[in-house]
């Protein structure tokens, strides 16, 4: 008969990755009845479930769970397993403080049943584990707290309050196994050789990392926490609570509508519940015989990817902002009378993946870092590209298919679209695309007219105009938004340092350059593309362009007094960074 601690000891190896078949002679008889019995006991989420659940789902789940940690790359070498091979060892995000947790808490739910001694020592594990986390936690930096649940919005990350040793900390944490070790018991060591032999072995965390962009099945994802499934594993959205819904009511209002608060509301998780809300409110789907429920599990897959990067700026509010200001422009400033039901659709899809698995890091400094993304695009538009490649992928999965009725030829149409539009939304191609629309704009030619290349251009500067809108929002909004925008460039200018390469100006925490560089992008870009925009939309005039010269003459004011006080005592280097703006609701 088999013992209950071998048992025991299986279950830890298997939830932590390890490799049985490495580390223990069972034969394969006895493994395959050990793993039937923990599959009986345990489930993939929390708890017992039905007999029907598989080793293979069991294992599956264990693969996507590893994936979505590491935050996957393209490229036959992970950026997981170059840290291998430093000095010291240093665990990948997959085996941190948080996510050993999460796994120990998994691993507890099965011991209720099997032996209420190893789930007492358990809990005794979680208790120390989770007093360390929540130091941990006070420690993290932007970059990785959205991805871990910590609220950074809360807090001001400034120069002194994140550091190297912070950031490597929150990351990869390896204080978690020193924890481990400090208890004497069989089941602790167990699980902190499991989990550190599995951290270096290259071969396993390649093989389970994968080469390419991929959105874990739906039972194995990160679930948004506006949207649920059901039995047979299909996602449907929540019914959202009376105050979002209020708030959700000036949808189509530019200046009161306040993403922040509703992305609050969803847990962080607006873009779910913002896209639905917009493309029934238009009765999108509809128009184009999109399924609903695939629809929802794409939103949530796209969601999901922004989510794990979890940068301060390029996340899904973002996204959810974007998309906001693409449906002001198309439907209460009229410009969908020019377009068909494919561009109108083109644009919104356009504006919810147009920069999902951003890495946070702009595309000159991933090809200066020689980055795989810019091996693998040849330096061109490397976001971008990877934008557009991630989404199409994530299509792919059979319960996030939204092209399945589509014909050939209307996909074709569809994808061309969005590519010219997410494209079009790489800075560097700003003046190319804007002087070709104004060029068009010259023309004797109504707007109604126009063909080929000259529709494509209007396409590209509404997704464009929505991308760079945050100055054109009230005052404490587009404060925000800038600030974490500056906490993003921030990151890249410690990257920028740490890896000896010149640090970009506007990224170098020791210079205090937001108000100069905002009154620069609202003069030289934001302004002269939305007057443009405007000769097409006459409302941009009455909506929106008086709230961006509101917010131009606030960093103004603001230029001036960092002249004067560099007038007067020098350079304004380490300068604080203030706390972002708040609207009055968020507050």
């Amino acid at each position: 008969m088999i013992q209950l601690p071998t048992v025991v000891a299986c279950a830890a190896a298997y939830f932590f990755g390890s490799n049985v078949r490495k580390r223990r002679a069972i034969t394969r008889n006895r493994k395959e009845s050990l793993i039937a019995r923990l599959t009986r006991a345990i489930r993939p989420g929390n708890g017992p479930v039905s007999r029907n659940v598989s080793r293979k789902s069991l294992t599956s789940e264990r693969r996507d769970i590893i994936e979505r940690s590491v935050m996957s790359d393209i490229g036959p070498t992970p950026p997981i397993v170059d840290t291998l091979y430093e000095e010291d060892t240093v665990l990948p995000p997959t085996h941190n403080i948080f996510s050993v947790i999460r796994k120990l808490e998994r691993l507890q739910a099965g011991l209720k049943q099997l032996s209420p001694q190893y789930s007492q020592e358990v809990t005794e594990i979680l208790k120390t584990l989770n007093g360390e986390a929540d130091d941990a936690r006070d420690d993290m930096s932007p970059r990785y707290a959205s991805y871990y649940g910590y609220d950074y919005r809360a807090q001001r990350f400034s120069g002194k309050d994140v550091n190297e040793s912070m950031t490597q900390r929150s990351v990869t944490d390896t204080s978690t196994f020193e924890l481990l070790r400090s208890f004497s018991t069989p089941l602790a060591m167990q699980i902190s050789a499991s989990v550190r032999e599995t951290a270096n072995d290259p071969e396993e965390l390649v093989t389970t990392a994968g080469y390419v962009p991929r959105v874990p099945p739906i039972n194995g994802r990160m679930i948004s926490k506006t949207c649920s499934v059901r039995k047979n594993g299909s996602v449907y959205l929540k019914e959202p609570s009376a105050a979002l819904k209020r708030e959700l009511e000036k949808i189509e209002d530019w200046e009161h509508f306040d993403i922040f608060l509703v992305a609050e509301m969803c847990g962080g998780h607006a873009l779910v519940t913002v896209a639905m809300t917009l493309f029934d409110k238009y009765e999108m789907l509809d128009k184009l015989d999109i399924p609903r429920d695939k629809m929802i599990g794409f939103l949530d897959a796209v969601e999901t990817a922004y989510f794990q990067e979890g940068n301060p700026y390029h996340n899904s509010t973002h996204a959810s902002d974007v998309l906001q200001c693409v449906a002001v422009m198309l439907f209460q400033w009229e410009l969908s009378k020019y377009l068909t039901n494919e561009e109108i659709f083109a644009c919104m899809l356009g504006a919810v993946i147009h920069d999902v698995g951003h890495p946070g890091w702009t595309n000159e400094f991933q090809v200066n870092n020689k980055h795989e993304r810019a091996m693998i695009y040849n330096d061109l538009s490397v976001n971008e590209n990877h934008h557009l490649s991630l989404a199409f992928k994530i299509a792919q999965d059979p319960a996030c298919d939204i092209f399945q009725n589509m014909k050939l030829p209307e996909y074709k149409s569809l994808r061309q679209l969005l590519v010219q539009m997410v494209m079009g939304t790489d800075m560097s191609n700003h003046f190319e695309s804007t002087q070709k629309f104004a060029e068009q704009l010259t023309r004797e030619q109504s707007v109604w007219d126009w063909e080929g290349p000259a529709r494509i251009s209007l396409l590209k500067v509404i997704l464009h105009c929505a991308d760079i809108s945050n100055p054109g929002k009230p005052v404490p909004m587009a404060g925000k938004w800038s600030q974490l925008l500056v906490d993003e460039f921030y990151l890249q200018g410690d990257e920028e340092r740490k890896g000896a390469l010149p640090v970009t100006p506007i990224c170098d925490r020791a210079i205090y350059m937001m108000p100069r560089s905002q009154m620069g992008f609202i003069t030289f870009i934001v302004q002269p593309t939305f007057n443009m925009l405007a000769d097409v939309a006459p409302k941009i005039r009455e909506c929106m362009l008086p709230l961006l010269e509101t917010t131009r003459q606030h960093w103004a004011k603001e230029v001036q007094l960092l002249d004067a006080q560099e007038t007067e005592q020098g350079p304004s280097r380490l300068a604080p960074i203030e706390e972002p703006c708040r609207t009055e609701s968020s507050a």
